[in-house]
């Protein structure tokens, strides 16, 4: 869900587009939810577009009815005991009673039970919006029938990220400003979020976990297209940047909170978190930034966040991209034909097992493939390219909390260097392969750090 929270909700992910990691599955989205708002009349609604078929007054309410507000209000009680128990809910689809005949003729036809339809084809059947205090004046309840497929995930995402030539490639994949879809998404705490429906996704079978060095940013801008170049089916888990600075800096003051994830788990992490804006909030001299400042100085006694040999390639070139390469089916041949380096300076030459296809070897060999094509005809001195395999899935968890480490790593920096720290949040085009320059005229920073997501930025 994204590292906005140390303590993530479903509910907080949906209202802030949180994800930018997961590429093929996309930021948290849905068109599936129940939630509250407040009209234009100043009146609360519930708004139900769950799709879950669960029949229970609520969603019987006829337009034009009579308002009877102890009937409403036990139909709500009644929603949300079945959404606490999960008793009565029709597996994310309405009863066929409730669909239209097309929908229970293509259900019959697939040999479905007479009680469930098809997901896709009725995602989301029904939205209806009820008024907190029962009906209007009128008697009215906003109301729409009919299948109207709503999603539960974004569905155009991977597309879109996958873009990158024409208009297509000059506009932002993911920023904070798209409000695409309708509420509860980026929502940002103006609606109350009750529950929510999201799409499932094939878990992988095997995951490689790829240290991708690089000696210039024109060299890692072609290690993503190549992670993106077979469309949404050929996606990478995730692709995530950091150049030299970023790492140095979680190294110099974010050991204690990657050893803290690594040995206690995202559970206290919620609870840390609370405690220190407690001791923020004191009223009492240099209470503010306290605990920075105490973990940047026992930061040197705690061990290094990266194996020696992964912290040395890090050091060695000024940006660095961490792919997760995943397979969704078992393949025989990827173990025999699969590089392993041990080492990362033989890494560069070792065999890669064949040739270009996505035949052997399953998806995540060939996204390695790719990556080596793609940036083979880079020659001179900067734009070097060193892929290293991390095959020790232990410090391959260590890689991925490096880069989720970069954030409160850089407060923490600050704050014990006596540094004023200023954070930018911005998306680039997708085709764009420089970095955005200071304005002249200003001072040069101490540090500057550059990270992100970048399989879609």
């Amino acid at each position: 869900l994204g590292s906005t929270f140390l303590n993530p909700s479903v509910a907080g992910g949906v209202s802030f587009g949180s994800g930018g990691t997961q590429i093929r599955k996309g930021p948290a989205y849905t068109e599936r939810a129940l939630y509250a708002r407040v009209d234009e009349a100043g009146r609360v609604q519930l708004v139900n577009s769950l799709g879950l078929g669960l029949g229970l007054g609520l969603d019987e309410r006829k337009a034009g009815g009579n308002g009877d507000d102890a009937q409403m209000e036990g139909a709500q009680a009644e929603l949300f005991r079945a959404l606490e128990s999960g008793q009565g809910l029709v597996d994310g689809e309405p009863p066929v009673s409730s669909a239209p005949p097309e929908a229970a003729a293509a259900a019959a036809a697939a040999g479905m039970p007479p009680s469930r339809v098809d997901s896709k084809a009725l995602n989301g059947w029904q939205s209806k919006v009820v008024p907190s205090g029962g009906a209007d004046k009128a008697g009215s309840a906003d109301e729409v029938k009919g299948p109207s497929r709503r999603s539960a995930y974004d569905a155009t995402y991977a597309s879109r990220v996958c873009a990158l030539t024409g208009p297509e490639g000059n506009e932002c994949a993911r920023f904070n400003a798209d409000t695409r879809g309708p509420p509860p998404n980026r929502a940002e705490g103006k609606v109350l979020v009750l529950a929510t429906v999201h799409e499932t996704f094939p878990v992988p079978v095997r995951t490689r976990t790829l240290w991708v060095s690089c000696g210039s940013l024109e060299a890692a801008a072609r290690v993503r297209r190549a992670c993106l170049a077979q469309g949404p089916e050929g996606l990478p888990k995730s692709v995530e940047y950091m150049d030299s600075e970023t790492v140095q800096t979680v190294d110099r003051a974010g050991r204690g909170l990657v050893a803290m994830i690594r040995y206690l788990g995202m559970a206290p992490m919620g609870q840390i978190w609370d405690f220190r804006k407690r001791v923020d909030s004191l009223p009492l001299p240099y209470a503010k930034g306290l605990l920075d400042r105490i973990a940047y100085w026992v930061n040197p006694l705690l061990p290094p966040c990266l194996p020696p040999a992964l912290a040395a390639l890090a050091a060695k070139r000024g940006h660095n991209v961490l792919v997760d390469a995943c397979d969704f089916e078992p393949d025989p041949s990827a173990e025999k034909a699969a590089p392993s380096p041990s080492d990362p300076k033989d890494s560069s030459s070792s065999s890669d097992g064949g040739g270009s296809g996505g035949g052997s070897g399953g998806l995540s060999l060939d996204l390695l493939r790719r990556i080596r094509q793609a940036t083979e005809g880079l020659t001179g001195e900067g734009h070097e390219v060193e892929v290293v395999e991390v095959a020790d899935p232990e410090d391959a968890a260590r890689c991925h909390l490096v880069r989720f480490a970069a954030a409160p790593a850089f407060t923490t920096r600050c704050w014990g260097e006596g540094a004023q720290g200023l954070s930018l949040d911005y998306a680039l085009p997708k085709c764009r392969d420089r970095a955005p320059a200071l304005p002249d005229g200003l001072p040069r920073p101490l540090a500057r750090l550059r990270y992100g997501h970048h399989g879609c930025n």
